[in-house]
This record gives structure tokens, C-alpha cells and sequence, in this order.
């Protein structure tokens, strides 16, 4: 990596080391247009005998106009008539500037192997773009101090969103600063689009339908009493729901219909006597259109505790997918969701299909390699819709004869942070990293 001095000079001349692997690329007096960022500046190359290898020294005042920071090293890529400087990446990572202050040191995650990133690294939030200008108010990462310095910058090469828009009132904010992005960026840009879990039922159906647990929207109280007739036990979760918030189960018995769910973190149960009575709770509480009627999976139980598996998937700084970790997620006692913010807890995968399902060693990473091949097929067919992913988390549902279904797909923001719940950190940090490093191939490096 090239660490960047500023000379004062009245010339946009730029100075590499005489005998750098980079000099040998360019000749002595060739114009050539020095990129950083989504931003550019025409100058030409000189060559010193007496520079430190692995040093680049660049006029002052290109150095103001292009905003590169010099406490980073950096790669330096020729491409044609352009020297290019990075990488350059940017995390968007909420949705305002205040929350961002707040939260913007535990992004540090990102930059536990900053040394084989490099770069810039710019946290933004939503509204600090500003579309007008093409400039970012946010946070860059320093590494000697391991800090985050306020400011504004230019745009970056490339841009990994974290952020969770799709249920408040920034959507239509988001998407509008996405595509701008979109525009300028290319396909340097992920996880976007997103998709709801309805997107994706309806992708993966025509090939996975085994796969798949009977789904339908909701349009009127009739959609639940089909597929309760038909199952028995159905679950109706939000089409863009995340955190397991606002899910229901509705069970039919010969005492009625039973309806649980939560409300302000109590459990809570419903039982109707007749059909009418019950379809009258969904019809007043959901709006058509909102919900999604899903046929409940066989999932296996232990000590009352609902149990399916989270699969970390991260594309590499090749562009293909790895599995950074598979981790069992055991609902709390008596709940209808396994999701961690709910009171669940994880542990290793290996863990749970050893001492719940009674599997050895090899069947273990038999199972494994089946649900890596299933994700990595599903993915395909995803992305080969437009849906550019990079950083995703599969909830794997497995029953008693090890048959696999697939329960949601979460491309918005699938935190890694069950590898720490379940006391295994450095599948956190590898996840991370498989992050960073795919945003710097997409950033041209």
C-alpha cells in the first residue's frame, strides 16, 4: 500500500518512486486523470529516484479538490488513462445523523483487519447525503487512533447499506438515495434492492416449492380460514417484518381457534369458541395486503423451545459466497418465535444437531453442506433476478427427518452478532471482514 504526501506545487504533477512497480506502468510526462471516490482531477506523472518506495506525493491543491485523507494507506490501481486511488467505501449505516453519532464506534467490527482492507472507510446515515453537491456527512475511520473523525467527503467507490428503512417512514427516502447511488455506482452497491419475505417466496417457489411452507397474502379474513382449514396451525407474520415483532400463530382445535402472539413483550393467548369470532381479531387488527399467511413448519422442540438455524453468508473479495457460520437459534420457553431480540438464545449448530438430533460427526457436516448448497442455489436465483446481496442471513428450518425449509431470507441488515451470542467471536469478525473485503472489490480493488 502507498502512503500519499502533499507537495506544494503550482503543477497538478504527482511523483512516484522511480523503481515502484507502479512507475513502471506509467511514463515520465503522461497526462492521465487521478480518480478517487466517485470524483477525478487531470494530472501528470513524474518519476523520483530519491522518493521511499510505497510513497506518492500529490499537489496540495489536487489533494483539497479530490478530499483524500492522508491518515490511510492506500492501494493504487492504473486503469487506462486513470490512476486510481483506494479503496474508497462507504457504510450506510442508519437512518439519521444523530442516531449514527451514537452507534458509529461499534463499526469498528468492520475494521478489525484493517490492514488488508485499507483505504478510506466513510459511516454515513441517510440524511447526511446530499444528492446536490454529491457529498456525504459522516464519520471516517482513522487507523493509528482507531477513531472516528466528523466530517464532510466526497462520494465513495463503493456502498454496503446496513440500515433498517423498510419499516418507518424513510423508506421512500431510501430508495430515492439508493438509486441515486445506483446511478453512479453500478452494481458497486449492496445489499439493494431489498426484498419481503412475500419477493422471495414467490422467486424461489417455481424451483424450491418442497422447500417452502405454504404461504399466501392476505387480502381478507377468508385467506386465514383456508389455510387454517387446510393446517391446522398457521402463522401470520408482516410481509416486511424483521425481530420476530408482530407475529401471530393461530391454531384450530376442537375447542376453537388459539391465537398467540406478543404485545409490549408479554406473551399473550386468545381462544375463540367459534370461526366467526376468530376471523373478526385478524379482520380489525391487519390490513389486507400487510401480512402473510404461512403453513407452520414441523420444527423440532427442546425443553419447550422452538429451534431453527441462522446461516451467515458473505460474498468474498473473490465474489463468492462463503458460509461464515451456522448457529441454532432456540426460541424462549413457550415461544412462537426463535429470534434472539425476542429472548432466544444460539449456540453452535454442530452443538444442537449433535445433542438434539442425535447426529455424529460426519452426518453433522454432511447436514452442514446440504444447507450451504441449498443457500447457495436460492441466492442464485435471487440475484439472478437484480437483487444484489453480498451480506445475507438464511433462517433454515430442519425437522425430525432432516428435511430443510426455508423460512425467511433477510438481506436489509442480518447482523452477524448471533456468532457472539453463542460465544463463538470470530465468525462475527470473519463475517465482518468477508463484508469489507467485497466492498473492496466493488470499490475496484
Amino acid at each position: 500500500m502507498y502512503r500519499i504526501l502533499p507537495i506544494e506545487s503550482d503543477k497538478n504533477t504527482i511523483i512516484l518512486p522511480y523503481h515502484s512497480e507502479l512507475a513502471a506502468e506509467l511514463s515520465g510526462g503522461q497526462e492521465l486523470l487521478l480518480e478517487y471516490g466517485q470524483k477525478t482531477r487531470s494530472v501528470h506523472v513524474n518519476r523520483s529516484i530519491e522518493l521511499e518506495e510505497n510513497h506518492l506525493l500529490v499537489p496540495a491543491d489536487v489533494l483539497k479538490h479530490l478530499k483524500i485523507p492522508l491518515t490511510s494507506a492506500y492501494c493504487l490501481r492504473v486503469e487506462q488513462n486513470k490512476l486510481i486511488i483506494g479503496p474508497y467505501i462507504g457504510i450506510l449505516a442508519d437512518l439519521s445523523g444523530e442516531l449514527l453519532a451514537e452507534l458509529v464506534t461499534t463499526l469498528s467490527s468492520f475494521l478489525t483487519y484493517y490492514h488488508r482492507i485499507g483505504g478510506t472507510i466513510v459511516a454515513f446515515a441517510l440524511d447526511g447525503v446530499n444528492t446536490k453537491n454529491q457529498e456525504i456527512q459522516g464519520y471516517i475511520y482513522e487507523p493509528e487512533t482507531k477513531a472516528w473523525i466528523p466530517g464532510t467527503y466526497t462520494y465513495p467507490a463503493s456502498v454496503l447499506s446496513i440500515t433498517e428503512a423498510s419499516l418507518t417512514d424513510k423508506w421512500d427516502d431510501f430508495i430515492k438515495v439508493m438509486l441515486h447511488f445506483k446511478q453512479g455506482l453500478g452494481s458497486a452497491v449492496f445489499n439493494y434492492p431489498i426484498f419481503s419475505k412475500w419477493d422471495m417466496y414467490k422467486l424461489l417457489k417455481p424451483r424450491y416449492e418442497n422447500h417452502l411452507p405454504e404461504t399466501k397474502v392476505y387480502v381478507a379474513p377468508q385467506t386465514i380460514k383456508e389455510m387454517i382449514e387446510k393446517h391446522q396451525t398457521i402463522y401470520i407474520k408482516p410481509i416486511h417484518g424483521r425481530l420476530g415483532r408482530y407475529i401471530f400463530q393461530a391454531e384450530k382445535s376442537s375447542s376453537g381457534y388459539t391465537i398467540r402472539y406478543k404485545m409490549k413483550r408479554k406473551p399473550k393467548v386468545r381462544l375463540y369458541r367459534t370461526e366467526k369470532s376468530f376471523l373478526l381479531f385478524f379482520q380489525k387488527l391487519i390490513d389486507p395486503g400487510d401480512y402473510l399467511i404461512q403453513a407452520t413448519i414441523p420444527l423440532m422442540h427442546h425443553n419447550q423451545s422452538l429451534i431453527d438455524f441462522r446461516v451467515m453468508m458473505a460474498k468474498s473479495h473473490q465474489g463468492e459466497w462463503q458460509t461464515s457460520g451456522i448457529f441454532a437459534r432456540y426460541g424462549a420457553s413457550g415461544s412462537i418465535v426463535s429470534n434472539i431480540t425476542a429472548g432466544g438464545r444460539a449456540e453452535l449448530a454442530d452443538k444442537t444437531l449433535k445433542k438434539v438430533w442425535k447426529l455424529n460427526n460426519k452426518q453433522i457436516s454432511e447436514v452442514k453442506q446440504t444447507i450451504t448448497e441449498l443457500c447457495q442455489n436460492v441466492l442464485a436465483v435471487i440475484e439472478a433476478e437484480g437483487y444484489h446481496c453480498g451480506n445475507i442471513g438464511v433462517d433454515i428450518g430442519i425437522d425430525q427427518d432432516l428435511s430443510l425449509f426455508i423460512i425467511e431470507i433477510n438481506n436489509q441488515n442480518p447482523d452477524p452478532y448471533i456468532a457472539k451470542r453463542a460465544k463463538r467471536s470470530p465468525e462475527f469478525y470473519k463475517h465482518r471482514y468477508l463484508n469489507m473485503m467485497y466492498a473492496k472489490k466493488l470499490a475496484g480493488f
